[in-house]
């Protein structure tokens, strides 16, 4: 214990056995602005616990709103606050919440005001209100702080198992405190203060193209650095022939899977940047020309396109004997023209892994 506290208290303690047998009372003032009376005559001892500090983020790492995305009457959304004291020395801490707030009368990508519950909910039929026990169901990571300011090369992890989280909003100012349990009832306090600016990923697809894919083969990329999740990449590829269409398809994918000799039936849904955990698949971007997951189409109709899926999206993979099924439902941006597409297909038949 401090040296501080433990004089302060031996001082309080020496001073209330001086009024014992009288009614004087000592007066705690709590941090909230209560008051609290204790009668001398009841008081044993007094000790001092060392606490964890509340931490006061100041700025937005990531927010995203996707809407009525699991179809249960409610807002889905990710929300990453932080504080990032070196960015070139790696040291920074954050907080990501994962819930689900009330669908805004007119659409809009906000968080309803009012207080969020714990829920553990691996199906995503979240109600209204709720947030995310942590997790990784999907490659999502639920709700969690962490930190690397320990002083150590060790990142701190508080897994959130429980709590409440109050949200209020004036003059489009949000004020979020929470008060967070971990799987061991160890309680931590975060607060933010500011404008969000959320990703709407609800209203911005312009259209929507199903391509054929008839053929796929797959390569074994061994483990993702420092991890213990499987890689394998998958080209399927396809024509669609119609009376008003002719075009060759392929569609590059990169999945994250816990087997290296088949590709295991689940959903897969694209995972964050830092999320390279079995089911997920990795996001399209550009590096000199598109990477993995993208979709290329070559119509004589309306020419070459590529589409790199960096939005959302699922690939849903069933085995049935040596085929395989993959539902494919992506929205991703076309490189020609920078709108967002809905891309949809089904690839049914065998696929040798390399």
């Amino acid at each position: 214990m401090n040296k501080f506290f433990t004089a302060l208290a031996a001082a309080v303690i020496a001073t209330t056995g001086a009024y014992a047998d009288s009614e004087y009372k000592m007066t705690v003032t709590l941090t909230n602005g209560e008051t609290v009376k204790y009668p001398v005559r009841n008081i044993e001892s007094i000790t001092f616990e060392e606490g964890v500090a509340p931490v006061n983020f100041a700025s937005i790492l990531e927010a995203d709103y996707y809407g009525d995305k699991y179809d249960s009457n409610a807002g889905y959304f990710t929300l990453a606050l932080t504080n990032i004291v070196n960015a070139e020395q790696n040291l920074f801490e954050a907080l990501n919440i994962e819930g689900f707030t009330s669908l805004d009368a007119d659409g809009k990508a906000v968080l309803a005001p009012g207080t969020y519950t714990y829920e553990f909910n691996e199906e995503y039929t979240g109600s209204p209100m709720t947030f995310l026990s942590f997790h990784q169901v999907n490659g999502a990571a639920g709700t969690y702080y962490m930190s690397t300011l320990n002083g150590t090369d060790d990142i701190e992890w508080f897994n959130v198992y429980g709590g409440t989280i109050t949200i209020d909003l004036a003059d489009d100012i949000y004020t979020i405190n929470a008060t967070l349990l971990n799987a061991e009832n160890e309680e931590r306090q975060f607060s933010y203060t500011g404008a969000i600016e959320f990703t709407d990923h609800t209203t911005r697809v312009s259209r929507t193209i199903n391509i054929d894919l008839t053929e796929a083969v797959a390569q074994y990329a061994g483990k993702y650095v420092g991890t213990q999740t499987e890689q394998m990449y998958i080209t399927l590829t396809g024509m669609t022939v119609s009376a008003t269409e002719m075009a060759m398809n392929q569609c590059a994918l990169l999945l994250y899977t816990d087997s290296d000799s088949e590709i295991p039936e689940g959903t897969y849904t694209m995972a964050g940047d830092y999320e390279k955990v079995p089911f997920t698949a990795q996001r399209g971007f550009i590096l000199g020309s598109p990477a993995p997951t993208y979709v290329y189409v070559a119509s004589q109709v309306t020419g070459e396109a590529f589409y790199t899926i960096d939005q959302e999206g699922t690939i849903k993979v069933t085995k049935n004997g040596n085929n395989y099924t993959f539902d494919i439902d992506f929205v991703g941006t076309s490189l020609t023209t920078g709108e967002l597409v809905r891309i949809t297909s089904t690839f049914n038949g065998p696929i040798s892994i390399k």
